[in-house]
């Protein structure tokens, strides 16, 4: 009685195995609701000044404002203090080379596109 509720017990972990890791794939492509889908092109921060509302991406210097809204991975509204050097973000503009909203790209996105 006992070894066959182990064989079932090892069949049922080794089946929940198999299906999170080939459901990984599937979920590191997708975005939060919040986000535009797809993103077609995004920008790596080089610099960042929040004294000065200024940011550097791709070797572009643009300016923030103390309204930039700032959307995470995580939250939908997160703050400037969570853009760091390094990280991967997409953004509009208001303005000449003022950015007025940003995304903070998640490190496991790939580009993918829907099907029409």
């Amino acid at each position: 009685m006992e070894l066959n509720i182990m064989k079932t017990l090892f069949s049922t972990i080794t089946a929940l195995t198999f299906a999170a890791m080939f459901s990984l794939p599937v979920q590191a492509g997708k975005l939060p609701t919040y986000y535009p889908d797809p993103i077609i092109m995004w920008f790596t921060i080089d610099q960042i000044d929040l004294k000065q509302l200024e940011i550097i991406v791709n070797d572009m210097p643009m300016r923030l404002s103390p309204n930039t809204r700032v959307h995470s991975p995580n939250t939908e509204f997160s703050s400037l203090q969570a853009l760091k050097p390094g990280m991967r973000v997409f953004f509009s503009l208001s303005g000449e080379k003022t950015i007025n909203e940003i995304w903070i790209v998640p490190d496991n996105y790939k580009h993918h596109f829907k099907k029409r």
